[in-house]
């Protein structure tokens, strides 16, 4: 029966069968390596080398199939076991990132030597810090150092604990002052007796991100003073523009500030006395801490009255005081403003009157003071305003998700890649069938004389010679 149905195909129809069979069968093979294929997804991600040389090798302990990529920084594994095996890797208690914490006494050594338990607990205190200060989003690796002084029963404790931090952030990421002054506060709280100046941070590139400490202090007129100067005129600058941009709308005004600052660090007491309230009709004369009266009689005889022989003797009435005092030490930190200088532009055309409320609205924002000379300046640039930069449009789901964790991909409205390929080939399978049929059904076209095809040759080369008759035709 089947060698029947092959006589009877023509050519044609054999080749086109041939070729569905084996598409089909290249389908089949396509499909199944799809369906059977290990799908891989990321373990772990951004690591460094030694990093990804322990979690290695924890995974071929464990006997688990995994993968790298982006040379060695990225382990991936099979989809389906990524979180047992993530779970396994991390209860082994891995030194990443180079640092072990306290974990590490948990087999202690009972030959262990006393000098190998302080290096042992100065270990699993920076491994600690190390472990906190990573949980920064900014940061990407750490190290923390201490310097711990010796202790001794008859050593005198002079020397403070001290800490070297060095960070390396991750790529368009930077610290602010506030991160950088709560690390310093977070190892300094760690480490009893440290203060917060004798914390050190440095970063990938070696810049300090932490002043010393004489410059803390006010003892160095350099960077501080500066940064002081800049963050009053910032502060003040943004407080105007805020006010100045919802009064003329976004991009119409220009505000700067100049400050003049006091750094000037001054210590002034004193002292003065306190006298106690004084009653009506009386002088204030302090508080009474003694009285002490005595008599003194001289000699009289026996029959002489008593007020006759207390006229002959002498009386000493003596009163201590005792006054209040009190000392004041008034201590004035440095920065204090002297002088104001503010100077606002409006890209807008303003009367005089109009001028005058915006100058003092400018100078009640900034918090200027006649008393100390401060001056304020307002100009009207007709003309020159830039229009305000177009907002961006947001995002749709699909864009904002795709920074996220990635997907297997999905293919029209959501069927899998293998079903649409077998339903692809499906139809082409049909479509060739239905071709092969008609063609059969089709009678064949007559075959043109020698005659015909020289007549049909000559009108060609007419129509090469004489191009617009060959468009008329068309």
């Amino acid at each position: 029966m089947l060698n029947g149905f092959w006589d009877n195909l023509s050519k044609g129809a054999r080749v086109s069968l041939v070729v569905s069979v084996l598409l089909l069968a290249g389908a089949t093979g396509v499909a199944g390596w799809w369906l059977l294929k290990t799908e891989y997804r990321v373990l772990f991600a951004d690591l460094t080398p030694q990093d990804s040389a322990a979690i290695v090798t924890e995974l071929e302990r464990l006997k688990t199939p995994y993968q790298l990529g982006d040379n060695g920084t990225t382990i991936l594994v099979d989809k389906d076991a990524v979180h047992r095996v993530r779970l396994k890797v991390m209860d082994k208690e891995l030194p990443l990132h180079g640092a072990v914490g306290f974990e590490l006494f948990n087999n202690t050594d009972f030959g262990m030597t006393e000098f190998a338990q302080k290096i042992n607990y100065q270990r699993a205190l920076q491994g600690e810090l190390t472990r906190t200060i990573m949980a920064l989003a900014e940061i990407r690796d750490v190290r923390v150092h201490l310097a711990l002084p010796e202790q001794g029963l008859f050593r005198q404790q002079n020397n403070r604990p001290k800490a070297a931090i060095t960070v390396t952030l991750k790529p368009g990421q930077l610290l602010h002052k506030d991160q950088i002054t709560g690390i310093q506060r977070l190892v300094a709280a760690a480490m009893p007796g440290m203060a917060v100046q004798d914390v050190t941070i440095v970063d990938q590139h070696g810049v300090a991100l932490t002043r010393a400490p004489s410059e803390t202090e006010g003892d160095s007129p350099g960077g501080s003073q500066l940064d002081l100067k800049k963050e009053t005129e910032q502060y003040l600058a943004r407080k105007v523009a805020e006010v100045l941009d919802k009064t003329f709308g976004a991009g119409q005004t220009v505000a700067s500030v100049d400050a003049t600052l006091n750094m000037d660090q001054v210590r002034a007491t004193q002292e003065s006395v306190v006298a106690p309230p004084a009653k009506s009709g009386q002088t204030p004369t302090g508080v009474i801490v003694r009285e002490r009266e005595s008599i003194h009689e001289s000699g009289a005889p026996l029959d002489v009255k008593a007020a006759e022989a207390a006229k002959g003797g002498s009386s000493q009435h003596e009163l201590d005081y005792q006054v209040g005092r009190r000392v004041e030490q008034i201590v004035s930190q440095p920065g204090s403003i002297q002088h104001l200088h503010v100077v606002a532009v409006v890209y807008k055309s303003l009367s005089l009157d109009q001028l005058d409320q915006v100058r003092r609205i400018v100078a009640t924002t900034a918090g200027l003071s006649e008393q100390r000379g401060d001056t304020v300046e307002v100009q009207c640039l007709d003309g020159l305003a830039t229009p305000a930069p177009a907002a961006q449009p947001e995002p749709l789901p699909a864009q904002a998700a795709a920074g996220g964790t990635a997907s297997a991909p999905v293919a029209g409205n959501g069927l899998h890649p293998v079903v649409v390929s077998l339903g692809g080939l499906a139809v082409l399978v049909v479509l060739t069938a239905v071709l092969l049929a008609a063609r059969r059904r089709s009678p064949a076209p007559p075959a043109l004389s020698d005659a015909q095809r020289r007549a049909a040759l000559e009108q060609v080369q007419h129509w090469l010679r004489r191009p617009h008759e060959a468009e008329d035709v068309l």
